[in-house]
């Protein structure tokens, strides 16, 4: 006979309870003498439960010319508890929170920031303007300034984002021992002769400098200023030295942007300004043109020319068609003309592939008062239209591509002969 042993009610309830009470211990978190939460061992804020990722990133920093940069401080934006240093070969290696940013200064250069999105990266710094690290470019490449020993001048391109047609109308004053001439104001002719320390040949000879835009030999007038990255002139032997007689007048070397590694940049730049003349000259009036030349004419024995009847008709306009009193500089020009230029351009790239296009326009306006009766367009205006393009691939790692294409397109109206 088999007999079975029934746990009392009390043991019962009394297990219920301990279980129970341990499934809360394990489910329910904790608070912590500081107001947070506990659970499964770790602090945790209410607000952000996610845990905070550190990421090891490592990179090399270099200047304009590819030379790495040694003592460049690098640093986590807003803590700089977290901080580095590039060692002589350029690279360093930080551990920063995920997303983050870094940001890298230098002396001589300018400070650059950059979110943490890889864990190579590439950084080229940029010298400041002026300062003897800064990069020039030279007949036969590019050097730091400081060690450059020929006469050369740089312009920042900024300086040269004005409202005009021509860039070489913004080079003098600008430059020491740069000389430039306007000798009309016609818009599409009003573009300036430039000389580099004066006129080193005379007669037929062209006395102009040597003008090279990434390379290739062509005209000044024709580059919109917002595609200018840099702008070197060369006033010495030195451009004898690398292009022979035609450097003998100086040499001009600019190279337009390209692409920057990173995401696609898309600026627009629009600008609008007006037109006048730089000084009128001040003519004489009706009256007193009449009494000088009666005076010319009495002083030399002979009979005036014009009659005191005459001038008073004429200073009172009672019969204009037959006395005139006519100002020819109100009557012939306006006070001021429009001038507009705008520019869109987009660039970017990756390691592989680097781009920048432009496209821009010019619109400029004249002085000259047009009649609106006649049945062609007598308005005295030009237009130009800009294209640029380069496009920069790493092939290989000895093979890289550069293409460069640029043009443009001009409408110009005009009198047959110029004003």
């Amino acid at each position: 006979m088999i007999k079975s042993c029934t746990p009392s009610r009390r043991w019962i309830n009394s297990c219920l309870c301990t279980s129970a009470l341990a499934s809360l211990l394990l489910v329910q978190p904790a608070l912590a003498n500081d107001g947070t939460r506990k659970s499964n061992g770790y602090f945790s804020n209410d607000r952000s439960s996610r845990l905070r990722v550190d990421v090891k990133v490592s990179g090399i920093v270099r200047d304009r010319l590819g030379a790495p940069l040694a003592g460049v401080t690098v640093q986590v934006a807003g803590n700089a508890a977290i901080t580095t240093t590039t060692n002589a070969e350029g690279r360093f290696t930080i551990t920063a929170p995920e997303n983050s940013s870094l940001q890298f200064s230098h002396v001589g250069f300018k400070s650059q920031t950059l979110v943490v999105n890889m864990l190579q990266l590439e950084v080229v710094l940029e010298a400041v303007e002026g300062s003897m690290d800064q990069v020039v470019v030279v007949g036969f490449g590019r050097q730091r300034k400081v060690s450059v020993v020929g006469a050369q001048s740089t312009i920042n391109p900024e300086e040269l984002k004005l409202p005009v047609a021509n860039v070489n109308t913004m080079l003098a004053g600008r430059i020491a021992g740069v000389i430039g001439v306007q000798r009309t104001g016609q818009p599409g002719r009003n573009s300036a002769d430039i000389w580099i320390r004066g006129i080193s040949t005379f007669g037929s000879g062209s006395s102009a400098p040597l003008i090279l835009v990434d390379g290739i030999e062509r005209s000044i007038n024709n580059i919109d200023p917002q595609d200018i990255a840099s702008f070197t002139i060369l006033k010495d032997a030195a451009g004898t030295a690398v292009y022979g007689v035609r450097g003998a007048n100086g040499v001009i070397i600019i190279t337009t942007k390209t692409g920057k590694i990173g995401k696609p940049k898309v600026n627009i730049d629009y600008s609008e300004g007006i037109v006048s003349f730089t000084k009128v000259p001040d003519m004489a009036d009706a009256k007193t043109y009449m009494e000088a030349a009666n005076e010319s004419f009495t002083t030399r024995g002979q009979t005036a020319k014009y009659s005191s009847e005459y001038i008073q008709r004429t200073l009172s306009g009672e019969d204009p068609e037959l006395y005139p009193n006519v100002d020819w500089f109100d009557a012939l020009y306006r006070d001021h003309g429009k001038v507009r230029r705008a520019n869109v351009n987009v660039s970017g790239g990756s390691d592989f592939l680097r781009y920048y296009g432009s496209v821009s326009y010019f619109d400029e306006t004249g002085l000259l008062k047009t009649a609106q009766l006649q049945n062609y367009n007598t308005d005295l205006r030009f237009r130009r239209f800009n294209i640029t393009s380069n496009i920069n691939m790493n092939i290989t790692k000895s093979t890289k591509l550069d293409l460069g294409i640029r043009g443009f397109f001009t409408n110009n109206n005009r009198p047959a002969i110029e004003t």
